[in-house]
């Protein structure tokens, strides 16, 4: 929601580029065919399905990338972009997209699933305790069940079947 609000955000935006990165491509395509199946009621929007692009009335395109190849990470004018799953992807994909986001000092979110302490994402993480530039979020399985979006049974039954429950439970 936060990069489509971005992609969305002027009323003219040809050659504004929005990206949401994936460490692999089916994980891109999932986001995509989510947010298509959403717009296409309205009839403004066209898709590109074998490149993953959503072409928006106002000229932007959100396009939805693989972080497999780091090297394909570089190049657009990209204006916001969100990595998903960030902690499963290489930490030379997240030096690829933060090289091609100075152009446009565009801003980013990481998400995803706690990696653990040696993870690059948790680097990052330690950083926004003394960097402004960056800030650190944490939602819990507790927090999607106060908010509805879980419920207590499934996070129950998970506490049950994973032996790390206490390390997987939230969202950075």
């Amino acid at each position: 929601i936060w990069l489509f609000g971005k992609a969305m955000e002027f009323e003219q935006a040809n050659g504004k580029n929005y990206w949401w990165v994936a460490p692999v491509f089916t994980q891109s395509k999932i986001a995509f065919k989510r947010l298509r199946r959403n717009l296409a009621k309205y009839g403004v929007f066209s898709f590109n399905e074998s490149n993953l692009i959503i072409y928006c009335p106002n000229g932007a395109e959100m396009h939805f990338k693989s972080a497999d190849n780091p090297d394909n990470l570089y190049g657009e004018d990209v204006y916001a972009c969100v990595f998903d799953e960030a902690p499963r992807a290489k930490e030379e994909a997240w030096f690829a997209l933060r090289s091609t986001l100075t152009a446009t000092e565009a801003p980013c979110k990481l998400i995803g699933n706690f990696g653990g302490i040696s993870n690059w994402v948790h680097k990052l993480k330690e950083k926004s305790k003394s960097d402004p530039m960056y800030a650190y979020f944490k939602v819990t399985c507790w927090d999607a069940v106060k908010a509805g979006i879980l419920s207590l049974e499934e996070v129950e039954q998970a506490k049950k079947d994973y032996p790390n429950f206490d390390q997987i439970q939230y969202i950075i």
